[in-house]
């Protein structure tokens, strides 16, 4: 797992937080949300790491973390949102 202080809780000391992720998207896996591969972004940007190297670590092609992150895929398959939160370091939850 890629980690680097980072908690999506909103510690004080962390740049992004769980109120700023709820007003980006609505909760809800249902809906097609570009915002998801935006959200996936703004973590891993958060990290300092690339998305090869978070393709590498979450076991999935890097063009595949550019097509979710830029909202080609819209509806990524769940065993795969539970492989980026891993090499995240979030909760699935919060991805969702």
């Amino acid at each position: 797992m890629i980690t680097a202080g980072f908690s999506v809780y909103g510690s004080s000391d962390t740049i992004l937080s769980l109120a700023t992720f709820a007003t980006m998207r609505k909760r809800s896996f249902n809906v097609e949300q570009p915002q998801l591969g935006r959200l996936i972004e703004l973590i891993r940007k958060h990290l300092c790491i690339t998305r090869a190297e978070l393709a590498k670590e979450a076991g999935i092609h890097p063009a595949n973390v550019w097509r979710i992150e830029n909202a080609k895929i819209k509806r990524p398959d769940p065993f795969t949102l539970r492989d980026l939160a891993n090499a995240l370091g979030v909760d699935i939850g919060e991805l969702m």
